[in-house]
């Protein structure tokens, strides 16, 4: 069982008719691994009909956990319990930009577009492992840190009652320890997303979706084979509940 409280202030304030600027300050204290303060702040500017931005950062934390993706992957077995006197709060620093545009195709449809920047740095992640046996594995934090930077498109165009949204996102992972860097497993630095979706307000929705993932390093080095996922969803909605 783990225990924490926490505290959130938040401050929206109109600059002018082209500027808001948001502050916000978070302090959480957890149960065996004490008191975290987070600053935030994101400037929203209005640039001309049609154009808007948003530029922002913040702090953020994570308590160490055996459910990560490298855990995941072996199904956790064989994992060893965390020990907390040795684990520390996975703390993060991040930033990122955006562009936003959005206009009329006509009367009947409209297109907008976002552009998105981002870098984050994790410090003392926790890594998986191997224990001397080979048998076992420990997750145990880094003495680097994790630094992930990259960018994202999405498009999205409606016409009546079609929605269409298209979307890339290149993601660049870095382990930085002992003046060495190294490529993160599981993490595919291309991926497309594209969903075709129709929605009948309140009564259907009926979609087709496609992710494309690129080649990405495995838990044990070696490189995977990309690799297409399709799916098609549907969802009837009525007045007090819905099937999907």
């Amino acid at each position: 069982r783990q225990i924490t409280f926490g505290v959130f202030l938040q401050n929206d304030w109109d600059v002018s008719e082209r500027v808001q600027l948001e502050t916000g300050l978070r302090s959480d204290y957890t149960d065996g691994y004490g008191m975290v303060v987070l600053p935030r702040v994101s400037a929203l500017f209005r640039i001309a009909k049609g154009w808007t931005s948003r530029i922002g950062g913040g702090f953020g934390y994570k308590t160490p956990s055996l459910f990560t993706e490298e855990s995941e992957q072996i199904q956790y077995r064989n994992v060893r319990p965390i020990d907390k006197a040795s684990a520390k709060l996975e703390k993060s620093y991040g930033g990122n930009a955006d562009v936003n545009y959005r206009t009329a195709l006509g009367e009947d449809a409209t297109f907008s577009i976002n552009q998105l920047f981002f870098y984050t740095r994790l410090d003392h992640p926790l890594l998986l492992q191997s224990l001397p046996d080979g048998k076992e594995y420990e997750l145990r934090p880094s003495a680097g840190a994790i630094h992930t930077k990259g960018t994202e498109t999405n498009v999205k165009i409606v016409y009546h009652d079609v929605h269409l949204f298209l979307g890339y996102t290149f993601t660049d992972t870095r382990l930085h320890e002992n003046g060495a860097k190294a490529e993160r497993a599981l993490i595919p630095k291309h991926r497309l997303n594209s969903v075709l979706m129709y929605e009948v307000e309140d009564a259907w929705k009926l979609g087709l979706e496609a992710f494309y993932y690129s080649r990405q390093k495995l838990s044990d080095g070696v490189r995977g084979k990309d690799y297409v996922l399709c799916g098609f969803m549907a969802e009837k909605m009525w007045r007090n509940f819905a099937i999907y």
